[in-house]
């Protein structure tokens, strides 16, 4: 298992975020012709309980990166760091005006995506 503290109830909300993602791609795109996917994903996200707001060790690698941007493309994110990385940027939305805009525009909030789907991949064939 990816993480054993993860729930059941977890990893099946972790597949359906791919799911989603794959149905219908986040990007800015999809930020500016219909909000209702992003708010979707961020409901899809919160239900499942995958929001970590212990997210200080990101707060820092991204001091020491330049930028959280920075830190996501230069390394291969644990789950738990993805996890705390997307909770970063849904919150920080709520207090910067188009935060999260911003990291679909840059790529950020994509590249989290594919790493955690890389991740899922590489169980699933570990499961097989």
């Amino acid at each position: 298992m990816l993480n054993e503290n993860l729930t059941k109830y977890q990893s099946e909300g972790l597949r359906k975020l791919i799911r989603y993602n794959r149905k219908y791609p986040l990007n800015d795109t999809a930020y500016k012709s219909n909000r209702k996917i992003i708010d979707e994903f961020i409901t899809l996200f919160c239900e499942y309980d995958l929001a970590d707001n212990d997210y200080m060790a990101i707060q820092l690698a991204a001091n020491n990166n330049n930028s959280l941007t920075n830190y996501i493309f230069k390394n291969k994110l644990s789950l738990a760091s993805i996890l705390k990385c997307i909770t970063y940027i849904i919150w920080t939305d709520r207090i910067v005006d188009n935060y999260l805009y911003n990291r679909l525009k840059d790529n950020t909030l994509i590249e989290l995506m594919n790493q955690l789907e890389e991740l899922l991949s590489k169980e699933q064939k570990m499961e097989c």
